[in-house]
């Protein structure tokens, strides 16, 4: 598959995607299998998953980004995937923002909206906004999450507990 942004657009009761050059998916419509997409249906199987979402105005997740750019280019065992939540209107925007950072883990464009069905869902509680974290663990459960900052090294603390646990 190319490198690209898929950007996900209501018509009606469907959702329509539309590309846009830049490492990335959609949220709400898995492309390649035809099919709605989840938060579920982001982890990478066998490996802890990071969801990270974020937004090109949140200053916390520019200074973050290249810690976790990294992790993606450096740990076998886990699999970044961003979320920014800046919409459509903003594609061009988050595209420099992943350039400027090399981030070129997988990233998914949707806006607050679209996201809080399942993210409450998911979650139990509201999108409070960004950064927020969600780590599933290898099997595809969320078990644990974060909103604020979060540095690398307490997420591989986390996932060594998590680990030394099962």
């Amino acid at each position: 598959m190319g490198r690209g942004i898929r950007v996900a657009r209501a018509v009606g009761r469907a959702v329509v995607l539309c590309w846009l050059a830049l490492p990335c998916l959609a949220t709400v419509v898995d492309a390649d299998r035809g099919r709605d997409s989840t938060l579920a249906a982001l982890a990478v199987p066998g490996k802890w998953t990071v969801l990270m979402f974020w937004s090109v105005d949140c200053t916390i997740c520019e200074a973050e980004m290249p810690e976790y750019a990294e992790l993606a280019r450096s740990d076998a065992d886990i699999a970044v995937v961003g979320i920014s939540v800046d919409g459509e209107a903003r594609a061009e925007a988050v595209r420099s923002e992943l350039e400027r950072h090399g981030a070129s883990f997988p990233n998914h464009l949707t806006d607050p909206f679209r996201l809080e069905p399942e993210y409450s869902a998911r979650a139990g509680e509201p999108f409070r906004g960004t950064p927020t974290f969600w780590l599933l663990s290898p099997e595809g459960l969320l078990v644990g999450m974060n909103t604020g900052p979060m540095r690398v090294s307490a997420l591989r603390a986390f996932i060594a507990r998590k680990t030394r646990a099962r």
